[in-house]
């Protein structure tokens, strides 16, 4: 509140053990100073739910609503996702859900498993994330393939066993990262999996 405003505390008390379970929503705050005692107080204007009841209340009375735990990014989510988008056709341009070029699978896979948004190209995912040496992968990294690292041309989503999942002109397929038609560049990691 703004100004000086003149509060009076009446001989009526609201027991808020009169209200378990209840969400209590703050819409206005006050800082009161009690002339006696020349002290100064948080108070919250707070109405229940039903808007039914309603009234200022000391802050050390409320207890605020604990922020959600951010899930762990799981790697078998990835996994689950890609696996599932096997056999599906390739299409220059595609990112899914019908059909993917290399980057729109693995930026479909991300954004639909552990809601993260990946660049749309494989030389922008290449730029984006820190890279890791390609004997290190874990799996849900992503490898790259090009003649070097400004001239990336393919991506897939690594699953372990030098194995990856990747959109190709023979559509969606697990296949080997070491291959005579791919020059395998680098690797990154878009998420620390768990």
């Amino acid at each position: 509140m703004s100004g000086n405003t003149n509060f009076t505390f009446s001989g009526r008390t609201h027991n808020l053990k009169n209200y378990p379970h209840t969400t209590w929503i703050v819409t206005k705050k006050a800082y009161i100073v009690k002339h006696n005692t020349n002290t100064t107080s948080l108070y919250y204007y707070v109405t229940n739910g039903h808007g039914d009841v309603s009234g200022w209340i000391w802050h050390g009375y409320l207890t605020p609503k604990p922020k959600p735990v951010a899930k762990a990014a799981s790697y078998a989510a990835v996994y689950n996702k890609a696996k599932a988008q096997l056999g599906k056709p390739y299409a220059w341009g595609a990112a899914g859900a019908n059909s993917f070029d290399c980057s729109g699978l693995t930026q479909y896979v991300y954004k639909q498993a552990i809601n993260k948004q990946l660049p749309r190209t494989a030389q922008s995912q290449y730029n984006s994330y820190s890279h890791v040496s390609t004997n290190n992968l874990k799996k849900g990294d992503l490898v790259f393939f090009g003649s070097n690292a400004g001239n990336i041309s393919h991506t897939g989503i690594y699953v372990g066993s030098n194995k990856m999942i990747d959109a190709q002109n023979r559509g969606v397929i697990t296949e080997n990262i070491h291959a005579s038609w791919w020059n395998l560049v680098g690797a990154s990691r878009p998420a620390n999996l768990q």
